[in-house]
């Protein structure tokens, strides 16, 4: 029960994003239920198969991302039909950081080659020209630091070894919110003007329903770099380290998002006078969040781990 109390707890956010799910042995169908409303959205306004079309040249971006993964050695999990076109669920490894920007950087850059690749054929068939057009648009878009969008996730993955990933995902989840309402403000502007590209508006309000919707997504992030350390810091035997010092009453799941990437973490715990209580290692809060709950303190813990021995 108390396995499932965790799980549970860790993954509230999953309340906000239900979706129609198909499970294929180990591979997921998973359809945004916003994806439905986009389209009925389009069809009303008469954009539909404009719609379809951009959709078109999003697969082929996809399918490039999940070839790139694949040739790399990550296993595709699924994929994620949304408003804004596909999302593919690739493996990630401990040391991928290098490969992780390959990988992101390769849709935008099919969306460039196939935009040149026609440009440059001097093709004149009006299908052509508007996949040449929406490739275009696809490169630049996608490059555009915000999630969930490729250049949002190859920002990430540079800031995250700079500053941590909770801070870095702070840091694009408020960028993204600022290319939310400029889509919002665009789109509204352009619709009542001359009703064209009504699609940045929608795009707009996913990207702030993504960024309201994620939240707990950062500590389980920083969770995953903790887990990983461990592994870097047995393989190494030698690891830079970071103290920090908490009150007694503080939370586990609290301190996550206070922790550095690439320090293993020694905490001082003290109590109302100050005083040091115990010192706790990042990985006896690891195992307390997970033997546990996230939300016992750390006095609570050091009793715990007192009786245990």
């Amino acid at each position: 029960m108390e396995g499932w109390k965790i799980i549970k707890s860790i993954k509230l956010y999953s309340y906000f994003k239900k979706s129609i799910r198909v499970d294929i042995e180990q591979f997921t169908l998973e359809f945004d239920p916003l994806f439905f409303a986009a389209v009925l959205i389009m069809y009303i306004c008469g954009y539909l198969a404009e719609y379809f079309l951009i959709f078109f040249c999003i697969m082929i971006h996809e399918f490039v991302h999940s070839i790139v993964a694949i040739f790399a050695g990550r296993h595709v999990y699924g994929i994620r039909v949304m408003p804004v076109g596909l999302g593919v669920s690739i493996e990630e490894t401990l040391t991928g950081r290098f490969e992780n920007v390959f990988i992101y950087s390769s849709g935008p850059f099919i969306n460039l080659f196939l935009f040149l690749l026609i440009k440059f054929t001097g093709a004149n068939s009006e299908v052509l020209i508007n996949i040449m057009v929406v490739n275009a648009y696809l490169a630049i878009f996608n490059i555009m630091p915000v999630l969930p969008l490729d250049g949002g996730k190859v920002l990430l993955v540079i800031l995250s070894g700079k500053i941590g990933t909770f801070a870095a995902y702070r840091y694009i989840r408020r960028l993204s919110f600022l290319f939310g309402i400029l889509f919002i403000t665009v789109g509204t502007v352009q619709f009542i003007y001359n009703r064209f590209n009504f699609s940045l508006f929608l795009i707009g309000i996913y990207l702030i329903f993504y960024v309201f919707t994620k939240k707990t997504e950062a500590a389980l992030m920083n969770m995953k770099d903790i887990i990983y350390r461990r592994s870097r810091l047995i393989k190494k035997g030698i690891y830079p380290a970071r103290d920090l010092v908490v009150i007694k009453w503080i939370k586990l799941g609290e301190i996550l998002k206070h922790m550095d990437f690439d320090r293993f973490h020694m905490l001082y715990v003290l109590d109302d006078n100050l005083k040091i209580i115990g010192i706790v290692t990042e990985q006896q809060i690891m195992d307390g969040i997970m033997n546990y709950d996230s939300s016992i303190t750390f006095d609570e813990l050091i009793k715990l781990n007192m009786f245990a021995r």
